[in-house]
């Protein structure tokens, strides 16, 4: 066993098979040792351990003789067991595709060199005193497209990611151990330290693999979209990836493959499928009565904003240091890492421009612009109505937007504006406290011996129905 091995861990890519007179039906230490070793060594059994899928049978036995491993990891492999009069053991059928080694791969990719951006944003001189976003907006631009550099990323690892230096250390020794032992069969405390040293090993991988997980879940524990991206990696699911189709057909019947026509039918579909699906909604639907639940009905008077209190710039560089490093870019190719490292020289440029936005009631035209990529849900991949949108705006748009919306939200705070029920996109409010209500509202009626009927209603693309002007309700003036 121990020079099978030894064998195993000296061929990075190899399946194995032949009758090694194991039962893998039976339930024995020989079988266990056999099943670790295979395990310890990078490979996996192909067989079906199952009474079903016994490769000899006899009157009086059915057994698992014959097995088929590999240490060959991403790759669909076909295998039957089958009757034949050549032995009284069934024949393995395994059909393998191409096993040619893959090469490393490798992508070229544009990286920036951050050091040499600050130093010559530092010295770029900067001649504008209008507060003019635009010429801002070029000025962080044309800085990170001078200090662009070309970076090779090497991909497909060769080893498990929690197989770290003291891992292999071990493994080494360990069949250091192993030779030692087969010049010297007769050393016991040979043998006995190769043992130890042998599930020491075990031991080793198992805990860091548990220590590496739990690491990796504990990180990401706040972040959903990660989370999951390591639970699809353990069961194997493919996630969903953001592409363009290589055709999609029309409701006119007609497919197209040119890519600048299928982005044109994106674009056109995602635009107006909101109306389409609004107008579809009987005219008796569409009657405003002006009443609303966003807010509260208890004011007699008319709700002004006042004033906008100013940004400044601890408040900006405060928002800019605490934007995520792993968002993608708009369609200016800003990243968030640029913007951060930039901060002192951009923050007192961007207070101003804030402000003129504040105070003049105007958003940038520019960090409006939308990258918007589908998302392919489920279904006939050439149907648009499979896709949703994904969109990304600008990194310094999410600047301006936490600015006046920390200020709309304090002001609608101090006025108790909204709603209690208002759950979502408010602090301390969750779904959460949404269920816990309705469970409330549930128990108190059956206490009280009513009856208590629910109605959940799955409204069709519900945010692009919403009509682009705004949702009707009382209205917020804010006068200058």
């Amino acid at each position: 066993m121990n020079i099978y091995s030894s064998q195993l861990e000296q061929r990075r890519r190899a399946i194995v098979f032949g009758d090694f007179n194991i039962d893998l039906l039976s339930k024995n230490n020989t079988v266990t040792h056999y099943l670790n070793i295979i395990k310890e060594t990078g490979y996996e059994v192909l067989n079906k351990i199952h009474s079903s899928y016994g490769t000899r049978e006899t009157s009086t036995t059915n057994t698992i003789l014959d097995h088929i491993s590999t240490n060959i990891d991403n790759h669909t492999f076909s295998f039957s067991i089958v009757d034949s009069s050549l032995s009284d053991h069934k024949q393995l059928f395994l059909e393998v595709g191409n096993l040619a080694p893959k090469a490393n791969k490798k992508i070229h990719y544009e990286a920036l060199n951050y050091e040499s951006l600050y130093t010559i944003a530092l010295n770029t001189p900067y001649d504008n005193d209008e507060n003019d976003y635009a010429y801002l907006e070029n000025f962080i631009v044309n800085l990170i497209q001078r200090n662009r550099i070309e970076k090779i990323k090497f991909l497909n690892s060769p080893r498990k990611d929690w197989i770290n230096k003291n891992i292999i250390d071990s493994i080494n020794l360990r069949n250091d151990l192993w030779q030692q032992t087969k010049l010297n069969p007769g050393d016991e405390n040979l043998c006995k330290e190769y043992s130890q040293q042998t599930l020491k090993v075990k031991q080793m991988i198992k805990s860091s693999k548990r220590n590496y997980f739990y690491s990796l879940f504990s990180n990401n524990k706040n972040q959903p979209k990660k989370m999951w991206e390591v639970i699809n990696s353990l069961v194997s699911n493919k996630t969903k990836e953001i592409c363009t189709p290589p055709k999609l057909k029309l409701d006119s019947g007609i497919t197209i493959t040119e890519d600048n026509l299928i982005c044109e039918s994106f674009n056109l579909f995602f635009s107006s499928i909101g109306a389409e699906l609004a107008n579809k909604i009987p005219n008796k639907y569409h009657i405003h009565t002006g009443n609303t639940l966003m807010y509260k009905h208890d004011y007699t008077h008319v709700i002004t904003l006042d004033e906008i209190k100013p940004c400044t710039r601890d408040e900006v560089s405060k928002i800019i240091q605490n934007l995520n490093n792993n968002t993608s870019t708009g369609i200016d190719k800003v990243t968030t890492k640029a913007v951060k490292c930039l901060k002192d020289v951009i923050a007192e440029r961007l207070v101003k421009c804030i402000n003129l936005c504040l105070s003049d009631g105007i958003f940038p035209d520019t960090i409006k612009l939308v990258k918007v990529s589908p998302l392919y849900k489920s279904g006939n991949k050439t149907d648009p109505n499979n896709y949703r949108p994904v969109s990304v705006l600008p990194v310094i748009s999410k600047i301006f937007e936490r600015i006046i919306y920390d200020r709309l939200n304090t002001y609608l705070t101090e006025k108790n504006f909204l709603i209690d029920q208002q759950y979502g996109f408010r602090s301390k409010s969750s779904t959460m406290i949404a269920a816990v209500d309705l469970v409330t509202k549930i128990k108190t009626n059956i206490d009280r011996r009513n009856i208590a009927l629910g109605l959940f209603i799955d409204l069709k693309k519900a945010f692009d129905t919403i009509l682009a002007p705004g949702v009707k309700g009382q209205k917020l003036n804010y006068d200058k």
